[in-house]
């Protein structure tokens, strides 16, 4: 029966997203539905998800029975949406991080609330769709890779996968995020860490922030006297500003010394932009009228520094990586930016802020969903599981805690400058 069955499904579940794509793995029908993830309701955060478990016995169950329906939801739309039989669904895989993992799993994740970090479960395993309440698919195998240590988990090791299939010998591949994993590939070698990037480049957290929807202000210019030109989603009136626009609006900000290297706004500048409530400085973006929710969108100091600490931890990652592999800036001859804030971030807007350091001589590709290709592709492997153990033997996890390396470059990320 499974012979005839046409489709396979491949499932990735991200901290704010959570993204099915029905794929057919002897032609380049891929069919995707991506939406937020329904466990924000309950934490923004991977450790807030941690903590609201701890808070009482019964919330675990809450977080698997959700996370199960939802991507249930998701296969049974998205077979409806192109007239597919779930009968033709032939296999799954499902990835996500170590924390969502454990929660669809309904494992403890209570190792990931204090160092030393330890997931309480790594090994691949395969079930049935029946076994973990996704009844569209209840008879069909479903493969859920191992994750890898600590915050790193199968979409990290998808991502390295996908690195390996790009052929590059010295390559940078990051999925930005609530949790940012980064991978560094060296010849044969991966050297892969989590970042705790947090909300900020997901516009959740900030003032003004909201995620990559219609109304989201994802460029920023400014002209001679400081008036902000912006580019939204959808073309209307702006409702707010998600990551992208948070990054190109600082580094606008930057460029004309609105703010310094240090991310304080200046008070110097006698502007009418510039405001000051209740002694917190803010720059307005728009105006009040020409806002669609009747108030003023702006980015405060405190926007600024939350932002600081996020880039600060995804720059001083990888240079931790590169220290680690003994591989200088200069040399890496790739890097490939995922996720639904890297798909989309303005690389020269990154680089002057410092996001990550400055790769002159790279080449550079985004795309949204780098993991899920690495998993689509492994699906379609006859010996994935095979593949996957001698990828992990050339894996070298680093971890970012109680690392004087990482705290150092860490220090030195909170500059906003060409790092």
């Amino acid at each position: 029966m499974g012979s005839e069955r046409k489709y396979r499904l491949a499932i990735d579940m991200g901290t704010s997203q959570i993204s099915t794509r029905l794929f057919s793995c002897k032609s380049n029908e891929k069919l995707s539905i991506t939406q937020p993830n329904y466990l924000l309701q309950y934490g923004i955060e991977l450790v807030s998800l941690v903590d609201f478990v701890q808070k009482s016995p019964s919330n675990l169950q809450i977080l698997t029975t959700t996370i199960r329906k939802q991507i249930d939801s998701q296969i049974k739309l998205l077979c409806i949406k192109n007239t597919i039989s779930e009968n033709n669904i032939s296999q799954a895989i499902l990835i996500g991080n170590p924390v969502l993992h454990h929660i669809f799993l309904s494992h403890d994740v209570t190792g990931f609330k204090y160092p030393p970090y330890r997931p309480s479960f790594l090994d691949s395993l395969w079930v049935k769709g029946h076994e973990v309440q996704l009844y569209a698919i209840q008879d069909v195998p479903i493969f859920i890779p191992r994750i890898i240590d600590a915050f790193v988990g199968s979409d990290a090791l998808c991502l390295s996968h996908l690195a390996k299939l790009l052929g590059y010998d010295t390559q940078l591949l990051l999925d930005i995020g609530t949790n940012t994993e980064i991978i560094l590939k060296k010849h044969d070698d991966y050297f892969v860490t989590s970042a705790p990037s947090g909300p900020a480049f997901e516009g959740m957290s900030l003032d003004c922030g909201m995620m990559a929807e219609q109304g989201a202000i994802t460029n920023i210019e400014l002209d001679e006297i400081f008036n902000p030109h912006l580019i939204v989603i959808g073309s209307g009136q702006p409702m707010g500003i998600c990551g992208t626009g948070v990054v190109s609006a600082i580094a606008e900000l930057l460029k004309h010394s609105i703010i310094n290297e240090n991310g304080s706004i200046s008070r110097e500048l006698a502007i009418p932009q510039i405001e000051e409530r209740n002694s917190i400085l803010s720059y307005t973006l728009v105006s009040a009228s020409d806002a669609s929710i009747g108030t003023r969108i702006y980015i405060s100091q405190p926007d600024i520094r939350m932002v600081q600490q996020s880039k600060a931890a995804i720059f001083g990652a990888i240079k931790t990586l590169l220290d680690a592999a003994n591989v200088p800036q200069e040399e890496i001859e790739y890097l490939f930016l995922t996720g639904s804030f890297g798909s989309n971030i303005d690389i020269t807007d990154a680089t002057t802020i410092g996001l990550f350091p400055s790769l002159d001589k790279a080449n550079h590709e985004q795309a949204k969903h780098g993991a899920l290709e690495g998993a689509i592709n492994l699906s379609c492997m006859d010996d994935s599981e095979k593949e996957l153990s001698e990828l992990c033997t050339r894996i070298k996890y680093v971890p970012l805690e109680n690392n004087s390396v990482f705290d150092s470059y860490y220090l030195t990320g909170h500059r906003f400058a060409k790092l």
